[in-house]
């Protein structure tokens, strides 16, 4: 009895991929990122303009106008909308066949990754049938509506002591890249300090300036009474991106069997894929400038580096203006120093760059040195140079410079090198003289005014008052006519050496009956936050229209 001869084969294979398919951020392998703070670039401090805090009290006080209504239409946005989307597929399949090949089964197919090619049909984002807490919006309504009205007020409710001086200070802060794509947000720190208005400009020891005298903050200086720094004016400035973010995670899992007897065979495969889609869209907002107080004399700002579309973050050269109020003792210095250290920090990672190091310093000092040929002790030379160019000593200067090194063809030149040492520090300093008050404004004492009323304008003369400021100054014409008090404001001020004429409109032009006239002065707030105001009862009205033009006689 014979037998056949009975041939198995079997073949499997299983293949299993779990993953994100997930496309890079642009830009992440575009990034710059330096070793040291002064090879990512430089920050400049300067002092643009000081005045008396009177002199910006009215004009700087915004005039915000919302109602309850409104307040309830604004709060509680929609600021992102995001939707989730799953599938998950099957497919088992069976063969009867009468040969089979000696090589596997083959293989199921791969999931291919999707990124940036999403398999499911993007949706819409709706919310119509979402809505929020009742009470939730108008205790938002409430706190938007309360903060309206808190702004258009606080700067006539600046904290600001009575027995202080206050100014406004504007500063600009430079940032200059020395790359682009440099992940940095900038923080620097600004300290203002009593000072004689005629001392020079401070010094300090990130320049390498370690000599007897390198500090002109004198002893006097130091012990007067500090200064204080209000954070008051703009503080914030934001930029705001469209961003759209989509993730999709594909999960596939296969196998396929098969087996021979004889001249028959057969195979067994089943297919799995399941895949995740989840897409959102919204607005990013990124902080620009941010400024806060550390101590009474002290403010910290942040310049934070930009939204790109090549990176996701960078510094960008730019210059921003700060302004900042700084309240001094009358009795005090008439000058202020002010000290600023600034240092780069890692968007990403929060890491801060390293300033210069000593040997770096030398470095520098060194390779000047031998650009312009100054010899032996030409490093030192340069380091007593150094404070002389940044505080703007120039005779004393060239006359170190001549005795050092008579022969030197180059001195401008040589000033040029040595200011461009200081560029990358991490330190900036500034000496400003405050400017003299301006008298304290002393409204026209109570009078009787005259009201001439001519038909085209009426002029109010008002005798006496010091030191009054007309751009501030606000005049009003309150007449009752009738039932009514009708008030008129101010057309313009003609100041004289007697009187002070205001212009008003033409009672006469306006067929309105003076049954009573009184006139308002306003001159904002003293220095001490006492109102300026006066009111004057007794006024006289004369009205006597203009003659009409006579026609021109006719030519013969």
């Amino acid at each position: 009895m014979g037998y056949g001869r009975i041939t198995l084969r079997f073949g499997a294979l299983v293949l299993l991929t779990a993953g994100a398919c997930r496309a890079p951020k642009p830009g992440e392998s575009r990034v710059h990122r330096a070793a040291a703070q002064d090879e990512a670039g430089s920050v400049h401090v300067a002092v643009l303009s000081i005045a008396p805090w009177e002199s910006y009290v009215e004009v700087l006080q915004p005039r915000f106008e919302i109602d309850e209504a409104g307040a309830l239409a604004a709060v509680m946005p929609t600021t992102a909308s995001t939707t989730m989307q799953s599938r998950d597929s099957k497919k088992t399949k069976f063969e009867l066949g009468k040969s089979i090949s000696a090589t596997p089964p083959p293989a199921p197919t791969t999931p291919q990754s999707t990124a940036g090619k999403p398999s499911v049909p993007d949706a819409p984002f709706t919310a119509t049938t979402l809505t929020s807490d009742p009470m939730s919006r108008y205790w938002a309504a409430t706190s938007l509506y309360q903060e309206v009205q808190m702004l258009s007020r606080y700067i006539e409710d600046a904290a600001i002591k009575r027995d202080l001086q206050a100014y406004v200070i504007r500063f600009q802060i430079s940032l200059m890249p020395r790359a682009r794509r440099e992940p940095y947000d900038v923080y620097t720190t600004i300290s203002f300090f009593s000072s004689d208005p005629n001392a020079h400009v401070p010094t300090t020891p990130e320049r390498g300036i370690d000599e007897p005298g390198g500090s002109d903050a004198t002893e006097s200086s130091s012990a007067a009474p500090a200064p204080v720094v209000i954070p008051l004016l703009v503080s914030d400035n934001l930029e705001a991106s469209l961003s759209a973010r989509g993730d999709e995670t594909v999960r596939g899992f296969g196998f396929n069997v098969g087996y021979g007897i004889g001249p028959q065979s057969a195979s067994l495969g089943h297919e799995r894929e399941r895949s995740d889609v989840e897409r959102g869209a919204g607005r990013d907002l990124n902080g620009l400038l941010t400024l806060a107080q550390v101590t009474p004399n002290t403010l910290r700002i942040r310049l934070g580096a930009m939204q790109q579309g090549t990176t996701e973050w960078a510094m960008v050269p730019r210059t921003h203006n700060i302004t900042v109020v700084v309240a001094v003792p009358p009795d005090g210095p008439r000058g202020l120093r002010m000290g600023a250290r600034t240092v780069m920090v890692d968007a990403k990672t929060g890491v801060e760059l390293p300033g210069r190091s000593p040997a770096r310093i030398t470095e520098l000092y060194e390779d000047v040195a031998k650009r312009h040929k100054l010899g032996d002790g030409g490093a030192d030379l340069l380091r007593r140079l150094l404070p002389l160019a940044q505080q703007n000593r120039q005779a004393e200067f060239f006359a170190l410079l001549k005795r050092e090194r008579p022969n030197q063809r180059y001195p401008d030149a040589l000033w040029l090198e040595v200011a461009s040492i200081i560029v990358g520090g991490q330190y900036n300093a500034a000496v400003i003289e405050l400017p003299p008050r301006p008298p304290k404004p002393v409204l026209p004492k109570p009078q009787a005014v005259l009201v001439f009323d001519n038909g085209q304008t009426c002029i109010a003369s008002v005798h006496g008052g010091t030191g009054i400021s007309l751009p501030h100054l606000d005049a009003f014409l309150v007449v009752r006519d009738g039932d009514r008090e009708l008030r008129f404001p101010a057309l313009g001020f003609e100041p004289g050496p007697a009187a002070l004429r205001i212009g008003f409109p033409s009672l006469l032009a306006l067929g309105l009956k003076a049954d009573g006239i009184y006139l308002e002065l306003d001159h904002g707030r003293a220095a001490d936050g006492a109102p300026l105001r006066a009111e004057y009862e007794e006024v006289v009205y004369r009205a006597a229209p203009a003659a009409p033009k006579q026609p021109a006689p006719a030519a013969k």
